[in-house]
């Protein structure tokens, strides 16, 4: 979080006129590299909110992404997206 708040206050002394757009990182079915996936998403709603929030404190906003909570749009892996739903994304 360290790395990410110094990159906000860099690009809000640098770039005082840009909006920054937080895009919230993406439930998944399953997490690589663990098997908790209670502890994983809670990781990931925390980093969110911490996104979010400083962002919003640099006068940007937050994209959500809902649509991310159907399977069909995850690839058979339940890591990455389909084709489908990289097309949405993107």
């Amino acid at each position: 979080m360290m790395h990410m708040n110094r990159l906000f206050e860099f690009l809000k002394e640098n770039f005082p006129r840009c909006k920054i757009a937080w895009s919230e990182l993406l439930p998944r079915i399953v997490w690589k590299h663990s098997p908790k996936k209670s502890a994983m998403n809670r990781g990931r709603y925390r980093i969110n909110r911490a996104g979010f929030s400083k962002a919003r404190e640099c006068g940007g906003f937050r994209i959500k992404h809902p649509e991310f909570k159907n399977r069909k749009l995850l690839a058979s892996d339940g890591a990455h997206l389909s084709q489908v739903g990289n097309d949405i994304f993107l």
